[in-house]
């Protein structure tokens, strides 16, 4: 009788225990992206290579537009995203994408639209840097911002105070005293 008890505890703790454990002991399910890339006139943009960039400014992973003009990212990690596109000769292509946050196993949908620049096309090392700029700061709160331009106003002061040239000799304050009877 005590053995049997014994065994029928033990089945019991097994059982609760193995009830318990998630199924798939895999981790975060990742997220996914998807959306539509469309030319000026709202036609989709076929051949396309659309860039998912992280935080720090870098492409982590690309896709190919579609004929359809869709493009998809699975296993994406979470966290915050901005889009890059190429156009299909392999040259930045200006568009204006938000930045997307991703959580775990979410499923986001971000629709794009080239843009004309009024001063053409850019040179592709700048327009990739001026994504990574644009992407960094959208990534950032309204007090990082904040503290960040006032870090520069304050930075732009003294640096006007330190290399402004007053040594003529005369004194800072243009006022001239009375002279002093005596």
């Amino acid at each position: 009788m005590v053995l049997s008890l014994k065994r029928g505890t033990a089945i019991t703790v097994v059982l609760s225990l193995l009830l318990a454990v998630p199924v798939s002991a895999s981790g975060p399910r990742p997220a996914r992206l998807e959306g539509l890339l469309v030319d000026l006139d709202g036609q989709p943009a076929r051949g396309y290579r659309v860039l998912l960039i992280d935080e720090r400014g870098s492409a982590v992973d690309a896709a190919t537009t579609s004929e359809r003009g869709l493009y998809s990212f699975a296993e994406v990690a979470p966290g915050q995203y901005g889009l890059g596109i190429e156009n299909p000769a392999g040259a930045a292509a200006p568009v204006f994408a938000p930045p997307v946050r991703l959580g775990v196993g979410d499923l986001a949908r971000r629709d794009i639209r080239l843009m004309q620049t009024s001063a053409g096309e850019l040179d592709d090392g700048l327009q990739a840097n001026y994504s990574g700029i644009r992407i960094w700061w959208a990534g950032r709160s309204k007090r990082e911002k904040a503290a960040w331009l006032g870090g520069l106003i304050v930075g732009v002061a003294l640096l006007w105070y330190l290399l402004d040239d007053d040594d003529d000799g005369q004194p800072v304050s243009s006022a001239v005293l009375p002279p002093q009877d005596g």
